[in-house]
């Protein structure tokens, strides 16, 4: 974990039963993100999208990085700078099994509430892939 002005961004991994390949669609499309991420996201322009969640926020974020059947990274509206949301698909190459790795920054108060939010997140993941 680093220190980003005060806050602490958090890594932590959870193994999916997947291709990377159909993996990957959940991460970086509108349709494959409401599956599990958010109640709603539109994709406004090519590159940013609006996430409505279900206590009926909507939050702005840039997809700034992006590698097909690797890793998506956005950056929030109103994060601070040099914040990011990264999922990172990791193929293990012997045994092809395929895991996500989550970065995140949050403030310490935050932390343990964005982990257990992340955990439940990826069981919906999980569900909506059929693993």
């Amino acid at each position: 974990m680093s220190k980003i002005k005060n806050r602490t961004e958090i890594q932590f991994e959870f193994p999916i039963n997947c291709s990377a390949n159909i993996l990957f669609t959940y991460l970086s499309t509108s349709t494959g993100l409401e599956e599990w991420f958010a109640k709603k996201v539109v994709n406004k322009t090519i590159g940013n999208f609006e996430f409505h969640f279900d206590d009926d926020t909507i939050t702005k974020a840039k997809l700034i990085k992006k590698t097909p059947n690797k890793m998506v990274r956005f950056q929030w509206e109103d994060a601070p700078e040099g914040e990011f949301m990264e999922i990172e698909i990791i193929t293990d190459e012997l045994t092809e099994d395929v895991a996500i790795k989550i970065h995140e920054h949050c403030s310490e108060e935050e932390k343990n509430s964005l982990i257990d939010l992340w955990h439940s997140q990826l069981e919906t993941l999980r569900h909506a892939l059929g693993s």
